[in-house]
C-alpha cells in the first residue's frame, strides 16, 4: 500500500512540475490583448483604462488605435469612433478592415456618399472583399432584405400557383404556402429544407422545362399566379425565362426578378469573377422597358441585389420573340457606366416599406 501511495504521490508532483512548467513556458498577455479580452466581455471602462495606460507609450501601433475605435463605435460615439479608426488606418494604409470601419462610421453620421466611395476603391482593390460589398448594400438598399419582401408577397398575395427558376437549396421555395401548387426548376437543386405538400422539383434547365410540353403537363390549364426567376444570373437567360413564364400568365399574374440591382461593377459582369456575383440581369430590365413599354416593372430596392416586379403580363406578346437578335446585340454593347449614371432611374426603384410595397401590388390589380 505504501508503495502504490508513494507511486501517485510522485505522479500528482511530476504533473505539478509539468504545469508549472507550462505556465511559467507562457508568453505574458499583452495590454491589448488584456483591452480586447475586456472588449469581448463588454466592459467598456475597463478596456478603456488598459488601453489608456499602454497607447502613450506605443502611439504609432495601429491595432491600439483600432481597439479605440471599437471602445467609441460600442459608445456609440461614431465620430470619436471615427478618429481613432482614421489613426489606426494612417498607421496601416495597407489594412482593409480599418478603413471599412471609417467608412462603417461615416454612414453612421450621414456621410453615405463618401462611406460609399471608399467601399467602391476598397472593392477596385480587392472585388472579393465582400465585407465592403455589404456596406455598400446597407446605404444603397436599405430595410427588409429580398426574403423578408419575398415572403410577405407570398403571404399578401398567396398565389395558387407559383413557379421558380433557381431552386437551389430551396430556402426561397419553401416560402410558398402548403396550398400552394408549386414548380421549382433547377439542373443541380441542393434541398436542404422541408417544402410544402404540393411543391414539385424539376431536375433540368428551365430551358427543357418549357421547351419539352412539361410545363403544359404540370400546369394542366392553369395561369401561373406569380413567378421567381433566380436562375443564371445572365440577362439573356432571364429574358427567355420570362418570355417562356409569361404565355402562361394573365392579368392578375406577377413575374419577380431578383439580382437585378447591383451595387458595383466587379460584381455586374456577364461571366462570373467574383464569388458574390449578381451578374448583368439589370440588363434585362433596361431591355424589358425599351421593348416591352406596356409592362409594369418596380424594382424594390431591397439588399443584397433588388429584387423587380412586373406585373400587366401579356401572354400573347411575341415582341421578345421577334426582337430577342436585336436585344441581344444592343445589351452586348452596353457597359455598366450606362447604369451607373443613373441606376435608379434606369431600374425604376421602388421604396423598400411595406406600405408603399403594399399600395404598389393592390395599384396592380393583384389578389
Amino acid at each position: 500500500m505504501h508503495i502504490v501511495n508513494g507511486i501517485i504521490n510522485s505522479m500528482l508532483l511530476n504533473l505539478l512540475k509539468a504545469l508549472l512548467f507550462q505556465t511559467q513556458r507562457q508568453a505574458p498577455v499583452s495590454d491589448a490583448e488584456k483591452c480586447r479580452m475586456a472588449l469581448t466581455a463588454g466592459h467598456l471602462d475597463a478596456a478603456s483604462r488598459i488601453l489608456r495606460k499602454t497607447i502613450k507609450h506605443n502611439v504609432n501601433e495601429p491595432e491600439l488605435w483600432f481597439l479605440q475605435g471599437e471602445i467609441e463605435w460600442r459608445r456609440g460615439d461614431h465620430m470619436a469612433a471615427l478618429a481613432a479608426y482614421q489613426k489606426a488606418s494612417d498607421y496601416a494604409p495597407a489594412n482593409p478592415c480599418y478603413r471599412l470601419k471609417i467608412g462603417e462610421c461615416h454612414h453612421r453620421l450621414g456621410n453615405d456618399e463618401e462611406a460609399a466611395l471608399l467601399c467602391k476603391v476598397l472593392l477596385a482593390q480587392d472585388p472579393n472583399f465582400n465585407p465592403a460589398r455589404a456596406l455598400l448594400c446597407d446605404i444603397e438598399l436599405p430595410g427588409p432584405g429580398y426574403m423578408e419582401v419575398l415572403a410577405h408577397l407570398h403571404d399578401t398575395l398567396r398565389p395558387s400557383t407559383y413557379l421558380e427558376v433557381g431552386v437551389a437549396a430551396g430556402h426561397t421555395l419553401c416560402l410558398a404556402a402548403r396550398s400552394t401548387s408549386a414548380v421549382g426548376i433547377d439542373p443541380n437543386p441542393v434541398i436542404n429544407v422541408a417544402l410544402g405538400p404540393n411543391t414539385k422539383i424539376f431536375k433540368m434547365t428551365s430551358d427543357e422545362f418549357f421547351g419539352n410540353e412539361n410545363a403544359q403537363s404540370v400546369l394542366q390549364g392553369r395561369s401561373i399566379n406569380m413567378a421567381f426567376i433566380d436562375g443564371m444570373h445572365r440577362y439573356e437567360f432571364v429574358l427567355r425565362d420570362f418570355r417562356a413564364i409569361e404565355k402562361y400568365c394573365d392579368a392578375s399574374s406577377v413575374v419577380l426578378i431578383h439580382d437585378c440591382y447591383p451595387t458595383d461593377r466587379e460584381s455586374a459582369t456577364n461571366v462570373q469573377l467574383t464569388k458574390f456575383w449578381s451578374g448583368d440581369v439589370w440588363k434585362s430590365i433596361v431591355a424589358l422597358k425599351k421593348y416591352r413599354p406596356d409592362l409594369k416593372i418596380h424594382t424594390i430596392a431591397t439588399g443584397p441585389t433588388g429584387l423587380a416586379l412586373v406585373s400587366n403580363l401579356d401572354r400573347n406578346s411575341t415582341v421578345l420573340h421577334e426582337h430577342m437578335d436585336e436585344i441581344t446585340a444592343e445589351m452586348n454593347a452596353t457597359d455598366f457606366s450606362a447604369l451607373e449614371r443613373r441606376k435608379r432611374e434606369l431600374l425604376n426603384c421602388y421604396p423598400n416599406e411595406w406600405r408603399e410595397i403594399d399600395s404598389l401590388v393592390a395599384r396592380r390589380g393583384v389578389h
